[in-house]
This record gives structure tokens, sequence and C-alpha cells, in this order.
């Protein structure tokens, strides 16, 4: 009596060996990806150094808020309320911008 190959595996010889083929590749890109995220650690930690260098409080608390949290302007401005104070995602825009162009554009 003659058994069933039921292996699932392809009766070819001339069939690639796709598992063979794509793990190299798999490998290859998690190890781009870990340099990558090193990189972006790096980033992060000089620009966190670069805004607790900034002297006015208000100016770290709008940009850390934005760019390391990735909060929304409107977000940023509620953040920055307090019981009286009412201040727009425009006006924080404002801020910012206007203190990157004083700090990071080279005189003209």
């Amino acid at each position: 009596m003659k058994s069933s190959n039921i292996t699932g595996m392809p009766h070819s010889s001339s069939v690639s060996d796709m598992i063979g083929e794509t793990v190299p590749i798999i490998a290859d890109l998690e190890a781009q990806i870990s340099e990558d995220l090193l990189m972006l650690d790096r980033v992060r930690i000089e620009v966190d150094d670069w805004i607790n260098g900034i002297p006015d409080i208000e100016v770290q608390l709008i940009l850390s808020l934005r760019f390391e949290d990735g909060l929304s302007w409107e977000r940023v401005a509620e953040e920055l309320e307090t019981g009286e104070e009412k201040i727009t995602g425009d006006a924080v825009r404002m801020i910012c911008q206007r203190f990157l162009k004083q700090n990071l554009e080279p005189d003209s």
C-alpha cells in the first residue's frame, strides 16, 4: 500500500524556498529598524536638551508639547491655559514661529 505525502510541501524540487529567501530580508530590515531607532533616540535627546536650554519656560513648554509630544496647536493652548487666561492655538503657533525665526534663522 502506498502512503500519501501530507506535509504540505511542494512535490517539485524546482520550486524556490520562499522562507529561505525571505528570512534574510526580514533580518536585514530588523537590523535597519534597530539602527534607525537608536538614531531616533539620539536625536530625541538632542532635541530635548536644546528645548531645555531655552530660557523662556513658556516657550520650552510649547515646543515640548508640540514637537516632543506631538500635540496639535489647539491642545498645546489648552495645556497652557490657566483659570482666567485663555490662549488660542493660533497664538501658541505664533509664539513658536516667532521664537524659531529669531533663534534659528541666520541673520540677514
